[in-house]
């Protein structure tokens, strides 16, 4: 009797504590003796790849997916690779100091209503191509950040995130991921963020003629406990 009343309660109360464990959306909650309540798994990830097209009958091409491309000083537009290796899309950024104004890139997205307060991050992942195979090159990543609410000015100065610097001392082609960090403006969820990216060819050393390439930013944040 014992036994049966023991499957009985497994089999009533097993599916409820194992779909307890997932939100509707598909995120996993975890159990807490603190007061009774279940937290979120707590980071989150958005992907923005490189991403154009040819929008206009010129055939310039311009940003697409929350991209937009300057219009004075624009990056690139590569495809690198093989179709053995796979081939990526890549903004390019004239990085080298011959160069005659920085290279800018622009993208824009909403702040989300799980975000945490000051827990968001940008991961560059980007390459570059070594004309000469020297290891000595470097680049500099540099940028702003805006943070706009609804009825504030839509097109105020943003602020200036620490310029981060890397030595190109792996292989050719390699990938490097690089942080930035955008809270350096006061971000709040549902605010329409836009990020101003470009490599500071003052302080960046490469050959003339030479690029970095940005593949995307995976924007990283914490989500607030529920």
């Amino acid at each position: 009797m014992k036994r049966i009343a023991f499957i009985a309660l497994v089999f009533l109360l097993g599916p409820t504590l194992l779909l307890a464990q997932y939100r509707y959306d598909g995120r996993r909650v975890w159990p807490s003796t603190i007061g009774g309540k279940q937290f979120v798994e707590p980071t989150r990830q958005m992907w923005f790849p490189a991403a154009a097209d040819s929008g206009s009958t010129s055939g310039v091409l311009n940003g697409t997916a929350g991209w937009v491309l300057d219009t004075s000083n624009p990056p690139n537009v590569v495809w690198s690779g093989s179709a053995g290796t796979g081939q990526i899309q890549a903004f390019g950024f004239d990085a080298d100091g011959g160069s005659t104004g920085d290279d800018i890139a622009y993208l824009t997205f909403v702040c989300p209503e799980d975000y945490k307060t000051d827990s968001m991050e940008l991961y560059l992942y980007w390459y570059h191509l070594d004309n000469d195979g020297a290891a000595t090159d470097s680049v500099a990543w540099d940028g702003t950040v805006q943070a706009v609410g609804s009825g504030e000015d839509l097109f105020a100065a943003g602020t200036g995130m620490t310029v981060v610097y890397t030595i190109c001392s792996q292989s050719d082609s390699a990938l490097y991921i690089t942080n930035l960090d955008p809270e350096v403006e006061t971000i709040a969820a549902g605010d329409l963020i836009t990020i101003k990216l470009f490599c500071d060819e003052s302080t960046s050393q490469l050959d003339s003629g030479e690029r970095a390439y940005l593949i995307g930013v995976l924007v990283e944040y914490e989500a607030k406990e529920e």
